[in-house]
């Protein structure tokens, strides 16, 4: 997951993000987010 999200941030080269890659920041984001939170349940319980 964290070597998807790096490859949006590289392949804009520091330019502006478009629309499409915001969006797909943000899935790849949350879905980071979603594993964490599984993990942690899982060590939890």
């Amino acid at each position: 997951m964290n070597q998807a999200i790096r490859a949006v941030v590289l392949r804009a080269q520091g330019r502006p993000w478009t629309h499409a890659e915001r969006a797909l920041y943000g899935l790849l984001r949350d879905e980071w987010v979603e594993a964490l939170r599984r993990e942690e349940m899982g060590v939890a319980a």
